[in-house]
């Protein structure tokens, strides 16, 4: 049996959006504790003369991602505010303007993540390759 077009699902999609879109930013707004948190690894790395260029490339490139998924989110943001389709409760009135809010949000909300996504994992991906240091056999 097909699902009631009441518009419950759309509401619920916009719901999980707007939860989505709040921890988005709080992550968004974390970028500098966890940039800070990196550069102090690769300080220590390198005192002990660990070549550290894979790390701090994949760290420039995290950094230079950062404005592309900020302007995703601001766009998901924006499209969440305005709420087409949707009352200031997140009642569904125009089934068709609240579908296409709740599919723009969306996307624009998985290209920060998956923008971030990657760029971490690179930094993760650079710490993981990193030469090992040889350590002397114990007698």
């Amino acid at each position: 049996a097909r699902p009631p077009r009441d518009g419950s699902r759309l509401e619920t999609a916009y719901a999980r959006l707007q939860e989505f879109n709040q921890k988005q930013a709080e992550r968004l707004a974390s970028s500098d504790e966890f940039i800070a948190r990196i550069q102090t690894r690769i300080a220590k790395l390198k005192e002990h003369g660990v070549d550290t260029s894979s790390v701090e490339e994949a760290l420039a490139n995290f950094q230079a991602q950062l404005p592309i998924a900020q302007a995703a989110h601001d766009s998901a943001a924006a499209t969440l505010s305005t709420h087409a389709g949707f009352d200031d409760n997140g009642k569904v009135t125009d089934p068709i303007a609240a579908r296409e809010t709740v599919r723009s949000a969306a996307a624009d909300l998985n290209t920060c993540r998956q923008t971030l996504k990657d760029a971490a994992q690179a930094i993760f991906d650079a710490f993981k390759n990193l030469p090992r240091p040889n350590k002397a056999p114990k007698p």
